[in-house]
């Protein structure tokens, strides 16, 4: 039986293909605002400045944000290559 999707839809069988078997599906958060809020409108505004979407944005403000929380960033000459010092200083796992 064929089935007829619309344009831009993906159907969840191939999506299902294509994540490497061992991939975990990333976590995520919900951001709420009210109708009265005006950040929506500024995080749109300042992701079009810089010619990306709100959710990156949120991301690096979010990276920003926990700074302080980290470690000090070890010196990149202490490790063999770009994998071993994103997980040697915590940017990955």
């Amino acid at each position: 039986m064929s089935q007829v999707y619309s344009e831009g839809s993906i159907p969840v069988v191939a999506l299902i293909k294509r994540l490497p078997r061992n991939d975990t599906m990333p976590k995520s958060y919900t951001v709420t605002f009210k109708d009265y809020e005006t950040q929506p409108e500024l995080i749109d505004k300042a992701a079009a400045l810089h010619g990306i979407p709100p959710e990156m944005l949120l991301k690096r403000f979010i990276s920003k944000a926990l700074d302080e929380y980290r470690e000090p960033m070890k010196d990149i000459s202490q490790f063999d290559s770009l994998e071993e010092f994103f997980k040697g200083n915590g940017l990955k796992k």
